[in-house]
């Protein structure tokens, strides 16, 4: 199962797709079984309904992993979503295509937890961003059956009482170097360890600073004569590593760095590893005259 964080990846982590208790109203109620993450209105969720209804529940019971912190995630639910954790609310959401999470440490026990997920999603409200979803439960013209509730993985997450949320890496094509800036307070060292040979530049105090540059010792910007293509077997995911300043580790995950360079260039025109294309096809906007 791939992992759903793909660009900020940890090794622990537990899927809680598959079946789960499914009902459609407005009030809550479980009477079918459905496969998460597939929508119900696909044949995959097992309900396949073109029109499960504005308003669908969920229910799940899990077990929870032991750590000092529990997170339980949600890649997406469309439209409006309500969560519960053993009867106590747990997190709101609106917006179909975007992920959200909630901290569950204090609710959940290590078994026989239960969670809760309403979602409602409006089909003739056209006020909702849908992008080519459809309004009716038959789609018609250049538009799509419509989506409705968990429609990503849902996943628990343990973590370390302190831990990383994110990190920010600054690339410089040009250099062939990651900028890292400014990291975490004091009471955190953050150490670098590629899967390819790099070096290290510190432009700053390395303990509780992620300062520098990480520059690559073979460093190869894309060209289109002869491209330059990284090995099927080149590791694509280099670790970074948190550690406390008594040196125990408190947490560790992979994150994915890409270098690319933009530029002015006459309309829509781009230049992918510092190289201008311009469109290569009839739906691509303005035609190819423009841009001679």
């Amino acid at each position: 199962m791939d992992y759903p964080r793909p660009m900020f990846r940890r090794s622990r982590w537990v899927s809680l797709d598959g079946v789960w208790e499914f009902g459609a109203g407005v009030d809550e109620r479980f009477d079918r079984t459905i496969t998460v993450p597939f929508c119900p209105q696909s044949a995959l969720s097992g309900v396949g309904d073109p029109s499960p209804g504005d308003v669908v529940w969920y229910r799940r019971r899990f077990d929870a992993p032991g750590s000092e912190r529990l997170l339980l995630h949600f890649g997406a639910v469309d439209y409006r979503a309500t969560v519960w954790v053993n009867g106590e609310e747990v997190a709101r959401h609106e917006g179909g295509h975007t992920p959200f999470s909630a901290d569950i440490t204090r609710l959940a026990g290590r078994r026989g937890n239960v969670v809760v997920v309403r979602a409602e999603d409006p089909l003739a409200d056209k006020t909702i961003p849908r992008g080519k979803q459809h309004w009716t439960a038959t789609p018609e013209s250049i538009f799509y059956t419509p989506t409705t509730g968990i429609w990503q993985t849902v996943w628990l997450e343990p973590l370390p009482s302190r831990s990383i949320e994110s990190l920010r890496i600054t690339p410089d094509l040009d250099r062939g170097e990651g900028d890292a800036g400014r990291g975490p307070p004091d009471h955190v060292a953050i150490t670098y360890a590629p899967t390819l040979p790099h070096r290290w530049i510190p432009s700053g105090e390395t303990l509780g600073l992620l300062q520098g540059q990480q520059i690559p010792d073979t460093f190869h910007p894309y060209s289109r004569a002869p491209p330059s293509l990284m090995p099927d077997t080149f590791p694509r995911n280099p670790p970074v590593n948190a550690e406390k300043n008594d040196g125990v580790a408190s947490a560790s995950f992979h994150v994915t760095v890409g270098y690319a360079r933009t530029s002015a260039l006459p309309l829509a025109a781009i230049a992918p590893g510092g190289c201008p294309s311009c469109p290569r096809n009839p739906w691509e906007w303005p035609a190819k005259r423009f841009l001679r």
